[in-house]
């Protein structure tokens, strides 16, 4: 058995070059990135690692519906929220990924501080459903932050707890 002591700085060395290696690794693999992949990196929080695989996907196809919706939460989650908004509006225009896109849109203009498109898509997400609670919610806060409206915001917040009395958001 050697000294405790000189094995410290070989332990060190191991797991620096582990980390090495799976950097070469996820470098060369970078382009090759699935959705699937990039799906359990958001599941697990990882937004940041899924942005230059999801860039790399868009480019190959810029208006698929589905990257364009989880670049938008990438990017909002990182805090470029004003960056999210065009790859939600893509996504939004699918009809599969519609209301999801559209509250995560409502979210990332709430986040970039863009009232009024908040309000907007708030507006055309309760045309479709008088009774979706995180658009009331959305345009509720929308108002509040904007210092505009707040009847309107009352009003919206009153019809959440009137339908989720729990509501701790509302």
């Amino acid at each position: 058995m050697g000294d405790r002591r000189s094995m410290v700085p070989l332990r060190r060395i191991s797991d620096a070059l582990v980390v090495v290696v799976q950097c070469v690794f996820l470098l060369a693999c970078h382009g090759s990135v699935s959705i699937e992949e990039i799906r359990a990196l958001h599941a697990r929080g990882d937004f940041a690692s899924s942005i230059e695989p999801l860039r790399e996907l868009l480019e190959e196809a810029p208006d698929a519906p589905e990257p364009n919706y989880l670049y938008g939460i990438a990017l909002t989650r990182s805090g470029s929220p004003e960056r999210a908004i065009w790859a939600l509006r893509k996504a939004a225009a699918d009809d599969r990924w519609a209301r999801s896109a559209k509250v995560e849109l409502a979210r990332a203009s709430l986040a970039a501080r863009e009232w009024e498109s908040a309000i907007r898509v708030a507006d055309e997400l309760l045309g479709q459903d008088p009774d979706d609670v995180d658009a009331r919610l959305l345009r509720a806060s929308a108002f509040i932050e904007s210092k505009t409206r707040f009847g309107d915001a009352l009003e919206d917040l009153d019809f959440v707890l009137s339908r989720e009395p729990a509501n701790l958001d509302g």
